[in-house]
C-alpha cells in the first residue's frame, strides 16, 4: 500500500508524507497511508490553487496597470492635442486682432490726413497775399 500511494504523490509531498510516516511509525500495510495520501494530495491541491489564485491576481493587476497606462497615455495625447488647438486658436485670434488694429490705425491715419489736408486747404484758401 505504501509504495502505491507514494507513486501518486508529487515529489515534495512524497517527502513530507514519508517524514510523517516515520514520525508516526506507520507500517507499509497500515491503512493510515490512505490518510497520508489524502493529506499529501490535499497539500498539493492547495498549493496549486494558491499558485493559480496568485497568478490570476497578478494577471488582473497587470491588466489594470495596462488599462491605467493606456488611460494616462490617452489623456496625455488629448491634452497635447487640446494645447496645440488652443495655441492655433490664440495665434489666429492674435492675427485677427493685429489686423483689426492695423485697419483701425490706417483708417484713423487716413481720416487724420484728410482732415489736415482739408484744414490746410481751407487755410490756404482764406489767406490773402
Amino acid at each position: 500500500m505504501r509504495d502505491e500511494i507514494l507513486k501518486t504523490l508529487p515529489a515534495p509531498e512524497r517527502e513530507t508524507v514519508l517524514k510523517l510516516a516515520n514520525e508516526f511509525e506507520l507500517r507499509d500495510d497500515d491503512p493510515a497511508w490512505l490518510f497520508a495520501a489524502l493529506a499529501g494530495n490535499w497539500k498539493s491541491w492547495m498549493e496549486r490553487e494558491t499558485t493559480d489564485a496568485a497568478q490570476a491576481h497578478e494577471s488582473a493587476v497587470q491588466h489594470i496597470r495596462a488599462q491605467h497606462k493606456t488611460t494616462i497615455e490617452q489623456l496625455q495625447s488629448a491634452t497635447a492635442a487640446a494645447s496645440s488647438a488652443a495655441k492655433l486658436e490664440l495665434a489666429k485670434a492674435a492675427k485677427t486682432a493685429a489686423e483689426d488694429v492695423a485697419d483701425a490705425a490706417a483708417k484713423s491715419a487716413d481720416t487724420a490726413i484728410r482732415e489736415l489736408a482739408k484744414s490746410g486747404a481751407q487755410q490756404i484758401g482764406s489767406s490773402t497775399f
